[in-house]
């Protein structure tokens, strides 16, 4: 089945071979798998999701935070220079975020896979509490 990456994860289609597929791409998976993919928030086979995946990152390269590419560590020069270590902008009304921007928020605040929304909003409100803020309320 054609299904759209949302967040990279390494993948052994034969189950020896081990590839990462990159997100913001579409690849063939079996459809055995499609599933369990979908619910850890990995994959997804619906146009709605994949529209605002685009609309997301779009929005993140107009803001100059395109989080798809690698970290530069240097100048070129042999110079080494620190990684950008700016908080992701959490806005005050995230709770009330549709579920994909919920779901790509948590994404970018979390290294775990953002399942279900319970999911996302545990990991925003960890962050929130890591950065000593209170989570807003509902």
């Amino acid at each position: 089945m054609k299904v759209f990456i949302l967040k990279s994860f390494p993948f052994a289609a034969n189950g020896i071979n081990a590839k990462t597929l990159e997100a913001g791409t579409f690849t063939d998976i079996n459809d055995n798998l499609v599933a369990g993919l979908d619910a850890a928030g990995l994959v997804t086979t619906d146009d709605a999701e994949v529209e605002e995946y685009r609309r997301v990152k779009a929005l993140d390269l107009e803001n100059g935070a395109f989080t798809g590419a690698p970290e530069i560590q240097g100048d070129g020069q042999g110079t080494q220079r620190e990684p950008d270590t700016t908080p992701v902008e959490i806005p005050e009304a995230w709770a009330d975020l549709p579920w994909p921007e919920l779901r790509a928020l948590a994404a970018k605040v979390s290294e775990e896979p953002i399942k279900d929304k319970d999911g996302a909003i545990d990991a925003i409100t960890a962050e929130l509490a890591a950065r000593g803020q209170a989570p807003a309320q509902d």
